[in-house]
């Protein structure tokens, strides 16, 4: 089973992700590229230590929380650039910066609360 989540540092849910992790869910993350706004300071920053674009950051803090990112691109460069996250890894200390900015903000509306 997969659970498809918006999930980006901005909007991450601990509660359920844990509760996938438990019942064996797999996660899937919708937009985690916050829909193309990559003008974070903190999220530049450690772009720039690793040599890395921040969608590239983006991409590699869900997989190293074993969540599959489905990033989307029109652009061809940038969908080259997405397959380049396996040649470096992120630091704890890193990983703990990007985890602490969660404001629970969605970058799309809430499948729970929409009218359709």
């Amino acid at each position: 089973m997969i659970n498809q989540i918006e999930h980006t540092p901005l909007m991450h849910d601990e509660d359920l992700l844990s509760f996938c992790k438990e019942n064996n869910i797999i996660t899937m993350a919708w937009g985690p590229l916050l829909r193309g706004n990559m003008e974070n300071q903190k999220i530049k920053e450690i772009a720039q230590k690793y040599n890395k674009s921040p969608a590239q950051i983006l991409l590699r803090w869900n997989i190293q929380q074993n969540i599959i990112p489905i990033p989307k691109s029109k652009n061809p460069a940038r969908l080259e650039e997405n397959f380049f996250v396996f040649d470096f890894t992120l630091e704890d200390k890193d990983m703990q910066i990007l985890n602490s900015m969660n404001e629970n903000h969605r970058t799309s509306y809430n499948p729970l609360t929409f009218d359709f």
